[in-house]
């Protein structure tokens, strides 16, 4: 499929899979935090949809401060998804792939700030995250 060809898809579901504070904190160095994200994608054939799972958690000096992990799930329209149908496999581009993650770590962004509004968590605002870097290819999920 071209790189160039239009991808119809719509949002249909988010969900906070997981959500979890470690622990009460009274103040928070910003300068001692670690992050480590995950993405995954994973199709549901019958439903002719993608999904994107990303997570990210937060450690000060190796403990666990935040763990978040939202899925996203996108309807893909009939046409889009028999392009998208390579034999039993379902290839995603690579740029479409890069787009749900955009939409699926800004969501993450969102969710983050609320779960953390008025405590001293909202600090940690989920950085820039360079998704040219983590995507480098068209990802082929096969069916299980």
């Amino acid at each position: 499929m071209s790189r160039d060809a239009e991808i119809k898809f719509k949002l249909s579901k988010i969900e906070t899979l997981h959500f979890k504070k470690s622990r009460v904190l009274k103040n928070l160095s910003l300068d001692i935090i670690d992050i480590q994200i995950n993405l995954n994608f994973e199709v549901n054939f019958q439903q002719k949809s993608i999904g994107t799972i990303f997570g990210v958690k937060y450690f000060e000096e190796g403990k666990n401060l935040i763990e978040l992990f939202v899925k996203l799930v996108f309807e893909i329209e009939q046409e889009t998804w028999q392009k998208l149908h390579e034999g039993n496999s379902i290839k995603i581009p690579r740029d479409f792939a890069r787009h749900l993650a955009v939409l699926s770590v800004g969501t993450a962004r969102g969710i983050l700030h609320c779960k953390t509004e008025k405590t001293v968590y909202n600090k940690l605002v989920l950085p820039p995250i360079n998704l040219t870097e983590v995507i480098k290819q068209d990802i082929e999920i096969f069916p299980v």
